[in-house]
């Protein structure tokens, strides 16, 4: 006779809180957490940049690029967009959303003009003659 049946956890109240790796590490540093997170700050401050990184990483929040409008309205022309991003008059982020928008522009006009031949065709299929 089988010990489990199919398709039913052998566990069905799962594992024990508390009992995953990353809970007994915390438990075994918990401890000595203060004396661990002042040697990082001494090692950052005496020029380790691992360190440094690793607080700076848990403190600080990364920096995300800027999104606010633009004070007159940018370029829509592609090569005006690629222009001004060299120039430095658009961050690369901005250059980026305004291609995508110059592309997504010429989808939607490409979308009606053929939109136009269909109904011009349809309409010479319908008419007599």
């Amino acid at each position: 006779m089988a010990r489990f049946q199919p398709g039913q956890s052998g566990n069905p109240r799962g594992p024990k809180p508390g009992s995953g790796p990353v809970q007994k590490l915390r438990k075994a540093i918990e401890q000595d957490a203060p004396e661990i997170l002042a040697a990082m700050v001494t090692a950052a401050k005496g020029g380790d940049t691992a360190a440094a990184k690793l607080l700076l990483d848990r403190i600080v929040p990364p920096i995300k690029p800027e999104t606010r409008q633009p004070a007159a309205p940018g370029p829509t022309d592609p090569g005006e967009i690629l222009q001004a991003a060299a120039e430095g008059r658009l961050t690369f982020e901005q250059a980026e959303r305004l291609m995508s928008l110059a592309v997504e522009r010429a989808k939607v006009a490409e979308l009606v003009e053929i939109q136009k031949r269909l109904r011009r065709i349809e309409g010479m299929l319908k008419s007599p003659g």
